[in-house]
Formats: structure tokens, sequence, C-alpha cells
């Protein structure tokens, strides 16, 4: 395969998926954006979350490019390095204790840390851009793929398959861009990840929708492993169940079917 058009191609038919892989680059500043990429301060007047971007692009085909004042998601602005918070992280735990999101200070604490981990500090992000990847219009660090439980575990076995063992990619709960792109990019691992609640309750992401993460350097052995599963026929997407076996009926109704004459 030349291109990551032709790639996407054979993940979408492998998998069957419903939307788009998407691609996440991150880049020095506005300068490096694509011509084509809307940006939500810019073209719709409001400032938007980078995974209302990322469903923009999954569902609608369309490229968006953030800065600071595209962003209007406190992950986004504190993590990757956009915002300060008045307070310092003593009001980030506030706001956790406050709503009941934490039982203790030092579960905010720890949560806080385990975020700071996969961040960018001020100044080392200039700007993201997130375009669905057979568009060619940036060449991704990361690639999200969302399926169900089915299709993301198919994608789990490609990436295991050389490797073995399990996946390494840890998940947070707050702020999958956090755990999708700059853990997926500084790790070089691949895995299965959970949408963060501003994905479900903001970018409408789906309850029955996962996350596949990986780094575009992942995305040949993946694209081989499902190759080989599907040559075989040994996992492939929609499962093939067999319910060619004797029905187990209760034992009420075993007695009930005793009693009618063929």
């Amino acid at each position: 395969m030349e291109n990551l058009a032709e790639k996407i191609k054979a993940l979408e038919e492998y998998l069957k998926l419903p939307t788009t892989p998407v691609g996440w680059k991150v880049v020095k500043g506005p300068d490096e954006f694509p011509k084509e990429a809307k940006r939500p301060k810019r073209d719709y007047g409001f400032p938007m979350t980078m995974c209302q971007g990322n469903t923009m692009a999954r569902t609608m085909g369309i490229t968006t490019a953030f800065t600071a004042e595209d962003c209007d998601c406190y992950p986004g602005l504190l993590f990757w390095g956009w915002g300060e918070l008045e307070g310092g992280w003593k009001a980030f735990e506030d706001y956790w204790m406050d709503g009941n999101y934490k039982k203790t200070r030092e579960a905010a604490k720890a949560h806080i840390e385990a975020l700071k981990k996969f961040s960018f500090k001020k100044g080392e992000c200039g700007g993201v851009v997130i375009s669905p990847v057979k568009l060619g219009l940036i060449d991704p660090d990361a690639i999200w793929v969302y399926g169900n439980p089915a299709q993301v575990g198919l994608l789990l076995w490609a990436f295991l398959r050389e490797r073995g063992g399990t996946q390494k990619l840890a998940f947070t709960g707050m702020g999958a861009c956090l755990d999708a792109v700059i853990q997926t990019t500084r790790t070089q691992e691949a895995g299965v990840l959970m949408p963060c609640p501003i994905d479900r309750k903001v970018a409408l992401c789906q309850d029955h929708e996962a996350i596949f993460a990986m780094p575009s350097s992942k995305l040949d052995e993946i694209i081989e492993g499902l190759r080989v599963f599907a040559e075989y026929g040994s996992l492939v997407y929609p499962w093939k169940q067999n319910v060619v076996v004797p029905p187990h009926w209760p034992p009420k109704s075993k007695v009930l079917l005793s009693k009618i004459k063929r």
C-alpha cells in the first residue's frame, strides 16, 4: 500500500467501521495548519472542545485546527499547555471535590498527577490539527479508530499478534485526547481506550463506542494482522457465531416439550 488513504480503506473494509479513522497532528503554530482546516473561533464564531473536532472529522469529514483561542475545554487548555488556572492545581482539586467527582482530596491530587504525566508544558504545543486520515491533509502523530467492543477488540488482537502480552496504554478516564494522542505518541504504544465524559456529553460519542488509539508507526503491522486473520478466517468482523447446537431448555420447558406428541 502506497499511501495512507489506501491503508485506511483496508482498515475500514476489514472492520466495517461506522465512522472513518481520525488523525491528530501536533504543530508548532497556525502557519502549519492545512488551508482546508476550519478554525472554530474564526469559522464558527465560538470555541469548541477538541473532541468535537474529532467527531466532525470522523462523521462529517471536516478537518479542524485548534489553538488556545479555539479550545473551550478545561483538560484541553490545562494539559495541552494553553492555559494556567487561577489558584493553581488546588482550584482543580476544589472543582472535583465540589462536584463529588472524588471522595478525597488525595484521590483528586493523584488523578491530576496522572493527567499531568501525559501533558504539554506551556509553549510545547503550538496547535493541533484533527483530520480524517484518508484525506491525506496531515501526516498524523496518532490515529483514532472508533468502533464497538468487537471491532476495537479485533484491532487489539492485530496489534498483539507479533508482540504478545498485554497492551501498555493507561486510561485516566478524563481527557481521552491526553490518553490517545500524547501518551500514544510518547510511548509509541497502541491499545483500547474509553472515550472521556466530555467526548460523550459534548461531542456526542455513542454509548456503544470505544477507541483504539495508535501511533501512525503501528498502522502497517496492525493492518497486516487483520489481513492474516481474514485470510485464515480465524478472527474476522462481523464475528462468525455457531448456532447449530441443540437448544438448551429450562427443566419446566423440557417437561412441556415431552408432553407434545409429534
